[in-house]
């Protein structure tokens, strides 16, 4: 099935581009079918014709739970109107969806500078690695069902995504702190005495430098592998040790600095660091509660969407002043006005009975008859699906 929205540029008829790609590929105009009209409103600001559409195949009508148009500037700024399609997913589906990770949660994000050529490089490795395209043709050429050729192939297109997206992991930072940093000396340091020996590059003066900073190093510098390798092993198992209780060595670090200060009459720098611990903390329970609620909701980013009811089409104005929380002592006016926003507790309805079109009320009997219509587009649809088809 298809779904196409966007910015045409154009109307649509039987004469423009946009008009001629709906008859070749069967495309529905969705809200001229809700609306009961093709011409109003104007999506554009400065012209009063509709050049904002959403064309979808036919037999996706069923399962449109509400959809309209919304104020010009009223979400994003923008000339345009922007345009919502709610879909019923349990029909469209058949089934649950898989919960989407909050952000915080994946192993890595597109908006990452390189992560998505990293990400296809280390999937399209995996997957020729693996001989994916000469399996793929074998499947193709055979004449009779291999399921265990098709099921391996999809096991290993998901382990090449599982793949691609570990060497993409964002690595977490732990809290700095003094422990942190020596934890960190004493890997380096045997990361160039090893350096040393394999390259026969004198770099004692590296080690003198880390030696003069961090005491606890060893006096003499390494010489033997064996020592280094065991050297370094302790120190990774240090800083593993450290990292795990990397904030508490930074909270201790900072309260004792604090007190150092304020010991010392220096209330200027002892409050700078009262206000890092106290930023620091609330910064922590922020992520804390940000969670909790994406676990809660099951999915990321644009949780929720205000989409008012049983307003005016052209009432933009009465919009874009419906309040952002309604009291549930006034029923009449929560069903004149119920904008749907956070949860169910606020409003006393649940997401589902709240979430109803600009439109929907305004033109219930259009959508309460989205079957008899996919069956019978008429003039609504800019198609004619059988000739199209013959065609």
């Amino acid at each position: 099935e298809v779904i196409l929205l966007g910015d045409f540029n154009e109307e649509l008829t039987s004469f423009s581009g946009i008009g001629q790609l709906a008859t070749a590929c069967c495309l529905a105009d969705l809200f001229s079918i809700r609306l009961g009209t093709s011409e109003k409103p104007a999506t554009y600001q400065r012209g009063p014709r509709r050049i904002d559409y959403a064309l979808i195949s036919p037999a996706l009508l069923p399962h449109v739970h509400s959809a309209g148009y919304d104020p010009f500037g009223y979400r994003i700024p923008t000339d345009h109107r922007g345009l919502y399609i709610d879909f019923k997913t349990e029909s469209i589906f058949s089934q649950d969806l898989t919960p989407l990770a909050s952000p915080d949660q994946r192993d890595f994000i597109s908006t990452a500078p390189g992560t998505i050529e990293n990400y296809v490089t280390a999937k399209m490795t995996y997957l020729l690695a693996h001989n994916i395209t000469e399996r793929m043709q074998t499947l193709n050429d055979l004449t009779q069902p291999d399921d265990d050729l098709a099921e391996s192939l999809d096991r290993d297109f998901q382990r090449a995504s599982q793949h691609a997206a570990k060497k993409c992991r964002r690595v977490k930072q732990a809290p700095w702190s003094p422990k942190l940093a020596e934890a960190w000396a004493h890997l380096h340091f045997y990361r160039i005495a090893n350096t040393a020996i394999s390259t026969q590059v004198d770099i004692s003066l590296a080690a003198q430098k880390l030696r003069n900073k961090w005491q606890s190093l060893p006096s003499e510098f390494p010489t033997d592998p064996v020592e280094i390798q065991r050297g370094y092993n302790i120190a990774l198992s240090m800083l593993k040790t450290v990292r795990q209780e990397a904030r508490a060595h930074r909270d201790e670090h900072l309260e004792r600095k604090a007190a150092m200060y304020a010991a010392l009459e220096e209330t200027g720098k002892s409050k700078v660091l009262r206000r890092l611990i106290r930023a620091e903390t609330q910064h922590r329970i922020y992520n804390k509660i940000k969670y909790l609620r994406n676990r809660e909701n099951g999915t990321a980013g644009l949780t929720t969407l205000k989409i008012p009811k049983n307003i005016d089409l052209n009432a933009t104005e009465n919009i874009k002043e419906l309040p952002d929380t309604l009291s549930t002592s006034n029923n009449e006016s929560m069903d004149r006005l119920v904008p749907a926003y956070l949860s169910s507790e606020e409003s006393g309805i649940t997401m589902r009975d709240s979430r109803r079109s600009l439109t929907d009320r305004q033109t219930s009997d259009h959508g309460s008859r989205n079957s008899d219509i996919a069956n019978n587009l008429g003039s609504q649809i800019v198609l004619r699906s059988n000739k199209a088809r013959r065609n």
